[in-house]
């Protein structure tokens, strides 16, 4: 949002875009346009710039998970990790099967991401849209009956509200 009170002017830029200041450098064009007829700088080089660095925006990039451990864990069974989960800010995510593989289920719109195995119970997938931030850790605590008794999503815990709970399975 950016806005000038004097002059009765704003501009509001949605978008779930990928975060690398395009949202934000288009409405400061707007603005520099508006009040002085051209942009006074190259905004999206600068917003580029800014959002290069995900520390300076607020957002924590995790672990890099591009380098694999010394010797990795093998993860247990499939069946430990399937289920639901479920978190008061995010709502409801699911671990399927998929592909021999496992996947994590999340957002409004349901969409399926494949997940890899990193170690022992801690598994990656590559992010997309608003919470983007390339790869991303999916880490779980299991129960004392050997199952996940909740999941941390590492790019939804930017703010520490990334942990889902598991729903149990209705008999």
């Amino acid at each position: 949002m950016n806005f000038v009170l004097g002059e009765q002017l704003a501009i509001i830029v949605l978008t779930n875009a990928h975060p690398i200041g395009i949202g934000e450098a288009l409405g400061t064009i707007f603005l520099d346009t508006a009040l002085y007829g051209k942009p006074t700088q190259d905004w999206l080089a600068i917003f580029k710039h800014v959002f290069a660095n995900p520390a300076a925006m607020g957002t924590f990039p995790g672990f890099d998970y591009s380098k694999p451990p010394a010797s990795p864990s093998p993860a247990s069974k499939n069946s430990a990790y399937l289920g639901r989960y479920t978190n008061d800010f995010f709502g409801d995510i699911s671990i399927i099967e998929k592909d021999s593989g496992l996947a994590i289920v999340q957002g409004p719109k349901k969409k399926t991401f494949p997940m890899k195995h990193y170690d022992r119970d801690t598994f990656t997938y590559e992010t997309e849209d608003e919470n983007a931030v390339g790869r991303s850790g999916i880490t779980f605590t299991s129960g004392s009956d050997g199952k996940a008794a909740q999941v941390l999503v590492e790019n939804l815990n930017v703010r520490g509200e990334g942990t889902f709970k598991r729903i149990p399975a209705q008999k």
